[in-house]
């Protein structure tokens, strides 16, 4: 047997041994490193924990940021102590940029910067200036002062004896190694995750369900290496499921007639999107000609227009146009191009001999809409300028639909049709900087149109709300002169119109932390007029996923039943809305982060009831996810 050494002599071996390999020139600049990134998780924490007023327990770096920054400290020492030099503020500038650029898209619109989003970052690019003008002034103190620490870490670097371990005690660095590892255990130890499974966030995370909540993970592993990793695998997971979606669709019953089953039969379908309508907006003080028409209308007045996906508007069309909800790198252009729904609206109506095409004032490459609405189904996507040479018209005012003509013609036209409009008068930015009259675009031209029509209506300007509050009254303009434009022209009497919002004012809805209020947020109009029809209100919850099949069955049009929300009029369905964070609303109550929040009867609201919609709201979520992953109806469709 060798020779036992004692304590003395291994640690005398252990520093020659170091010494041998010059592992002390490779451990101090990985702790700097290490320290550094950790400083910047911690300071990203901070900024990000300030940004969502406080809403988790505590306040503590996330276990995932300790094996993220050793990581990158570590790819930095592979390479040469003078390429460190330009590798390290390399790095370093690009995670404060990035973290930068999350931080901002958060606190403004309450959705993530994903890595397979980058293609369509064209289309944000012009709310920039707007945004970086209102982001709060922690964000860019945080970041800047951050900035000064890189600058002044650089400057260390280039300097020869920063790195000279004649100058360091060996004692230092193992208290050094020694803190970090306490620190990295003090983290695992304070972590306290959500106690209800179905709102833990890292659940949410992986199954790419919801970006108004992933960014509860305050560290820049969940937001960019978690994000590569769940995207290269999630098609795959998704692949091994696929029979799941078959089990789904056979055990749901087909579809079944009720009294509301072809009442609009040969009628034409006009879909009127109210682009960012809250609820409260449609009075008789304020949008008093949207209130007349609504008080004559078929009401649901519990629906929610839940936000899956990115971006909140078009993961409505999605919803409306398709009966599935967006995923958060599913919800515009590209990602949706090569999707197949066979059963779209549009499709169904196509497959009965009617036309169907979808109007709005914006340039077909935004959110790659020409392409996108075909994915909907729809014949093609009609874009204002190209309707009309006239250049008086404010495209963005959507009573030019009714003044000018050529678009009320293409809109309003003879045949089978239904036509998909999408307004824009009540969207951002509410932030005036052109009054040139003679613009077609922008805020300040909206501005001048309200101030032409409403004379008397006061509000002022610079308050965004009340901004947003006047810039709804054009779409009131327009829904009163549609309905008066079709009556006089005969036109009303075969057309049954749907008003529907695509989310609320975003103002609010964006910056809602309290599940409750967001929930109240997405509360939205939804109502049918048609002439002669006699008013009615339905109290049933549902959600944009149940207007497709309860559309096609009012107006008598057979459908698989392949489809993630039910026919709102189906007896047999209960009624329900969700959002991806598992929150649910049922007639019967509202369930909130793993506890009933308000119930809505005069019973107790059991746990066997609990358990139920908690689980149809996860089979829902996941079908959906899988059906998107997999392009389920591209090889099941006939």
């Amino acid at each position: 047997m060798g020779k036992k050494l004692s304590f003395q002599e291994l640690n005398t071996l252990f520093d020659q041994k170091t010494k041998e390999l010059n592992l002390t020139n490779i451990i101090v600049p990985f702790i700097f490193y290490t320290v550094f990134f950790l400083l910047y998780e911690l300071c990203y924490a901070v900024a990000d924990y300030i940004m969502i007023n406080g809403e988790a327990d505590i306040l503590c770096i996330e276990r995932t940021s300790f094996p993220f920054c050793f990581m990158t400290a570590g790819l930095i020492c592979i390479f040469p102590r003078k390429a460190q030099r330009v590798v390290f503020p390399l790095t370093s500038v690009f995670w404060l940029v990035y973290g930068f650029a999350q931080l901002t898209v958060t606190s403004s619109n309450g959705s993530m910067v994903r890595f397979v989003n980058i293609t369509t970052g064209k289309d944000a690019a012009g709310f920039a200036g707007a945004v970086l003008k209102e982001l709060p002034l922690h964000i860019y103190v945080i970041h800047g002062v951050f900035l000064l620490i890189t600058v002044l870490a650089v400057i260390f670097l280039y300097r020869e004896r920063f790195f000279d371990m004649k100058k360091l005690n060996k004692t230092a660095v193992r208290i050094a190694l020694g803190a970090l590892s306490a620190a990295m255990l003090t983290s695992v130890i304070l972590y306290v995750p959500i106690k209800d499974p179905l709102s833990n966030s890292f659940y949410i995370y992986d199954n790419f369900l919801d970006t108004n909540h992933v960014f509860l993970h305050r560290d820049l592993y969940g937001y960019a290496v978690k994000d590569i990793q769940c995207y290269v695998t999630a098609k795959k997971k998704a692949e091994e499921k696929k029979a799941l979606i078959t089990e789904y669709f056979a055990d749901r019953p087909a579809h079944e007639d009720n009294d509301m089953t072809g009442i609009f039969k040969d009628k034409n379908l006009l879909v009127v999107q109210l682009e960012s309508f809250d609820k409260d907006l449609i009075t008789s003080g304020h949008c008093s000609k949207l209130k007349e028409i609504y008080d004559k209308s078929m009401v649901f007045d519990n629906y929610y227009g839940m936000r899956f996906g990115s971006e909140p508007t078009i993961g409505n069309e999605m919803a409306v146009n398709t009966g599935y909800y967006a995923t958060t790198d599913l919800a515009a252009g590209s990602g949706l191009n090569d999707i197949v729904f066979p059963y779209s609206l549009s499709k169904i109506f196509l497959a009965n001999s009617y036309s169907t095409d979808v109007y709005h004032y914006n340039d077909p490459s935004f959110y790659q809409r020409d392409s996108t609405e075909r994915t909907f189904g729809y014949n093609k996507y009609t874009y204002f300028k190209d309707l009309t040479d006239r250049e008086d018209v404010v495209f963005e005012d959507d009573l030019c639909i009714v003044e000018c003509d050529d678009i009320y013609n293409a809109i309003v036209s003879g045949g089978r049709t239904m036509h998909y409009f999408i307004g824009f008068s009540a969207h951002p930015p509410y932030v005036i900087t052109d009054l040139n009259s003679n613009e077609s675009y922008g805020p300040g031209a909206r501005y001048l149109k309200v101030k032409e029509r409403h004379p008397d209506y006061e509000f002022d300007p610079d308050n965004k709300m009340e901004l947003y509050r006047a810039f709804a009254l054009l779409a009131d303009d327009m829904a009163g002169a549609l309905i008066d434009r079709m009556e006089k022209d005969g036109s009303i009497k075969d057309t049954v119109i749907l008003f529907v919002s695509d989310h609320a004012c975003l103002e609010t809805m964006e910056n809602t932390t309290d599940a409750s209020s967001y929930f109240d947020t997405q509360k939205i109009p939804c109502f049918i007029y048609a002439d002669g029809m006699e008013p009615m209100t339905i109290e049933k919850t549902c959600s944009n996923i149940d207007l497709l099949p309860t559309l096609v069955n009012m107006f008598g049009l057979e459908y698989d039943n392949v489809f993630i929300g039910n026919d709102i009029f189906n007896d047999s369905t209960e009624g329900l809305a969700y959002l991806p964070s598992f929150n649910w609303v049922t007639d019967k109550c509202k369930y909130i982060n793993g506890a009933v929040y308000e119930n809505y009867t005069d019973e107790e609201i059991d746990e066997e009831y609990i358990k139920h919609i908690n689980d149809l709201v996860h089979m829902r979520i996941e079908i959906n996810n899988l059906v998107l992953y997999t392009n389920y109806f591209a090889d099941n469709s006939e």
